[in-house]
């Protein structure tokens, strides 16, 4: 369920101290994902933006780009 999903990623987010930011960036993007599927637009536009703002070359990264201008509906 995505309450559960949600408590997971921002608990990985909180634990996060990698040097690989590809792992940040899927998390980013996925938050990004569950906001919209809850219709948090705007919540969901801002872990869009903290994944381009990575700016890391990543798959999640050019994901992130176009979901900033068009909500994610799985």
């Amino acid at each position: 369920d995505l309450d559960r999903a949600e408590g997971k990623l921002l608990s990985f987010l909180e634990h996060f101290d990698s040097e690989m930011d590809y792992d940040l960036a899927s998390a980013y993007l996925r938050l990004g994902q569950l906001y919209d599927l809850r219709h948090e637009r705007q919540k969901a536009r801002e872990y869009y933006q903290k994944t381009v703002n990575l700016d890391n070359r990543s798959a999640a990264v050019l994901e992130a780009k176009k979901y900033l201008d068009t909500p994610y509906l799985q």
